[in-house]
């Protein structure tokens, strides 16, 4: 399975929000949405970085700063440091990245095209939705079923 085969599944819906919103617009898109990681635009509607919920926890809360005030472009994980996966790349390709780097969320590129997020729980569910099917097989192939 591939990282395109995942979000065929689970929807290719990206939300995006200003770099220039205060960090409480963001906590109210991730909270509203159910979702962990929002992609940052700047206003020439260019990729600028991407928030998770993490980096409001860590760069925020933890320092204290004004969630009313502070833009999202001084927490926000900036372009050139986002950890990316082609649409190509393998299940386990993904989940090696994200276990290695420590995140939980993937954009998911083709040809430098931004085509969706994928989260750890998007990858664990595939993957115990593959290991279901191996599991049912061989039984039904132990009991002459098959």
């Amino acid at each position: 399975m591939k990282a395109k085969d995942i979000l065929d599944k689970k929807g290719r819906k990206i939300f995006f929000i200003n770099e220039n919103d205060t960090i409480r617009v963001a906590v109210n898109a991730l909270a509203e949405l159910k979702i962990g990681l929002l992609i940052i635009k700047n206003d020439n509607n260019e990729t600028s970085g991407v928030l998770s919920e993490r980096d409001i926890v860590n760069k925020c809360m933890y320092l204290n700063k004004n969630a009313d005030t502070e833009l999202v472009k001084t927490i926000m994980t900036p372009r050139e440091n986002i950890k990316i996966a082609n649409d190509t790349d393998s299940i386990h390709e993904l989940m090696t990245l994200m276990n290695d780097s420590k995140i939980r969320h993937l954009p998911i590129v083709k040809n430098d095209t931004l085509e969706g997020v994928i989260s750890i729980g998007d990858v664990l569910k595939r993957m115990l939705e593959l290991k279901e099917f191996e599991i049912k097989n061989l039984s039904g192939y132990i009991s002459g079923q098959y």
